[in-house]
């Protein structure tokens, strides 16, 4: 296996690692282990800010990438209602040009009936 193909494998697991780490059930330990991570001294108020402060930025990753998810969503629905709206043109289409068709032929068999009565009163 190549480097190239080991580093694209990583990078896969590292964003599957990533996604589930999103996750946004049971986030508790998340908030948890950042600020016990960050954590370095034994100031309650400094860290009660820092933990204030590191949940809000999970919390902005957390809504960040929902929003990603969303606009993927929306994005997949506006794809297929675009391509619902060329298929009823093309119908539409179709239906017009029956319908023109249909009047031609209308309009050759009157002007042939007309023609015809013409003649016999002649």
């Amino acid at each position: 296996m190549s480097i190239q193909q080991t580093n694209t494998l990583q990078e896969g697991d590292n964003h599957r690692r990533h996604e589930q780490s999103l996750d946004l059930q049971g986030l508790e330990h998340v908030f948890h282990w950042a600020s016990e991570v960050v954590a370095e001294s034994d100031e309650s108020r400094a860290k009660i800010a820092r933990e204030r402060r590191i949940r809000k930025q999970v919390l902005e990753i957390i809504h960040q990438h929902r929003e990603q998810q969303i606009r993927a969503e929306f994005q997949d629905e506006v794809s297929y209602l675009q391509r619902r709206v060329i298929a009823l043109l093309a119908k539409l289409q179709e239906v017009t040009e029956e319908n023109s068709a249909v009047k031609q032929i209308m309009v050759a068999q009157s002007l042939a009936g007309k023609t015809a009565e013409i003649r016999s009163r002649n």
